[in-house]
């Protein structure tokens, strides 16, 4: 039977006296047995020797090192050749994956290093392994590997863990819920924010398209899966691992490397083609709808603002890219109160205008009038983090609206 996460938790983490730690991990993840390593060497040897020659295919967002795996006998091949008769390495697998790997009679090992817990076996595979500790404990202290399975156990001996690693193992499995909670729900809002420049690919863990030399609140040595947000530099991506730090701090610290695609990406489609350029309204310079300008002022000191000199958008049918092009005189009001609070939030926030939402957004907010959060959501533009944040003051100003 599968049992829900707090329930296997409340298993494995208040156990009977003496319940082996095998027993207690195989509770965790929902396993018929698990069996216990010093580390990923150990698990590694093991596993080729249990696959009997099979080639391994390692799923290229696993950070699997091809060097151990190689030294522990295994033949490599590419994760997008054909299965046929291979030993799968992959993340938490979907459907379709289990139905690829039963046709080419493959084996699928699930890594849940990063998602302790995350009830893995109810998607059909019969093979789990952690690698590390890192989530499971929250911290890098302690080696330790572990392959779980359904089914008949296999013929091999797991070597155990060292009696100090497993003590510490049992202590951080009470707080296992609470972090793993909180890391998923701030890896889930970052990712929103970073929008298709990121992917959640396990746990609290995410890939993001490009390099992130400033980084600073992730550490390239923290364990990834830990309560230390971490980081792992790879050929033009980075693994970014997220802890328990708060999540404006993680965001602030993230934006000095993707500024300039965090404004791009706030453009709707219908916006991103390139518009010709506006003429400068005196005193607004710093609000034209210029990507690049917004990404270079996104540090740089916030610069007082006077009064605002009247800086109505375009007329209707001014010009190509106008996003407030055909609004009535009612939602051009509510455009400008909309801007308004818009630019004072990215004031008090110190961060670009487009971090908060881009004029394109505004429009669509002023043209369709949202009268409750549902509404809101469906305004292109307005993803589940800005309805989150801005939902009350944003319906404020547009309740009543065109009634």
């Amino acid at each position: 039977m599968n049992h829900t996460f707090d329930t296997r938790l409340a298993r494995a983490a208040h156990p009977a006296d003496h319940t082996p730690f095998a027993d207690l991990l195989a509770a965790l993840e929902g396993a018929d047995w698990a069996l216990l390593f010093p580390d990923e060497a150990a698990l590694l040897s093991a596993l080729a020797s249990l696959s009997g020659g099979a080639t391994l295919r390692i799923d290229p967002r696993v950070p699997l090192r091809g060097v151990a795996a190689r030294a522990a006998g295994f033949e490599l091949g590419a994760f997008d050749a054909d299965w046929r008769e291979s030993l799968v390495w992959t993340f938490q697998p979907d459907e379709r994956a289990v139905k690829r790997a039963r046709k080419a009679e493959a084996r699928l090992i699930a890594d849940v290093t990063y998602a302790p817990g995350s009830g893995v076996f109810a998607s059909g595979v019969s093979l789990a392994a952690y690698r590390d500790a890192g989530a499971l404990s929250g911290h890098g202290d302690v080696t330790f590997a572990a392959l779980l399975g359904i089914g008949e156990v296999p013929a091999l001996s797991g070597t155990g863990v060292p009696a100090l690693a497993e003590t510490l193992l049992r202590r951080d499995l009470a707080s296992l819920g609470a972090r793993r909670e909180r890391q998923q729900r701030t890896a889930e809002q970052l990712a929103e924010r970073l929008g298709k420049r990121a992917s959640l690919v396990s746990g609290a863990l995410m890939l993001v398209s490009q390099t992130m030399p400033s980084t600073g609140l992730f550490s390239a040595q923290a364990a990834l899966g830990g309560v230390v947000s971490a980081r792992r530099d790879t050929e033009g991506e980075t693994l970014l691992s997220i802890g328990l730090e708060d999540i404006e701090d993680l965001w602030s610290d993230l934006t000095g490397d993707v500024a300039l695609a965090v404004v791009a990406d706030d453009l709707e489609a219908d916006a991103a083609a390139q518009a010709p350029e506006v003429p400068a309204v005196p005193g607004e310079a710093a609000d034209v709808d210029d990507v690049q300008d917004e990404a270079t002022a996104l540090h740089a000191e916030p610069q007082p603002e006077g009064p605002l000199a009247p800086d109505l958008p375009q007329a209707p049918g001014s010009g190509e890219g106008d996003p407030t092009a055909g609004l009535s005189e009612e939602q051009l009001a509510a455009f400008e109160r909309l801007r308004e609070w818009r630019n004072a939030e990215a004031r008090r926030q110190e961060v670009s205008r487009f971090i908060v939402a881009s004029n394109a957004t505004l429009a669509e907010i002023a043209r369709h009038a949202p009268q409750n959060e549902a509404e809101l959501r469906q305004v292109k533009g307005m993803g589940p983090e800005r309805v989150r944040k801005y939902a009350e003051r944003i319906l404020n100003m547009t309740r009543g609206l065109g009634k």
